[in-house]
């Protein structure tokens, strides 16, 4: 008779064997073995599905990745009207682009936006 035999999940505080180092998993650290984990990631990057932990020794494996946020427009402040920004329209976190100006205009000084 197996009358009050019961299995616990593992307790996962020991955090991930294989961090990605753009992954934060605070969240999953206070979970344990068959929870679902669903790390954030640092700013600017947007991480992959949750998975489901299994803990061993406290510590667990993680398939997290954290892609790049896109830059999806210019800079939203302190932007001159004949400004052309379609080089930094699709950058990713961690790039950089050059604008230039519209037809008829022409660049003073010199100026790299960060995404």
């Amino acid at each position: 008779d197996a009358a009050g035999f019961t299995c616990t999940g593992s307790s996962c505080a020991g955090g991930p064997n294989n961090p990605n180092a753009l992954a934060v998993y605070t969240s999953c650290n206070s979970l344990s073995s068959g929870q679902l984990c669903t790390p954030t990631c640092i700013t600017g990057y947007t991480p992959s599905s949750g998975f489901v932990l299994n803990c061993v020794g406290g510590r667990y494996t993680s398939t997290t990745t954290c892609t790049p946020n896109t830059c999806s427009s210019g800079p939203s402040s302190n932007t001159d009207p004949f400004a052309d920004y379609t080089s930094c329209n699709s950058l990713a976190t961690g790039q950089t682009c050059t604008p230039t100006c519209t037809a008829g205009f022409t660049v003073v000084g010199s100026i790299s936006l960060f995404c």
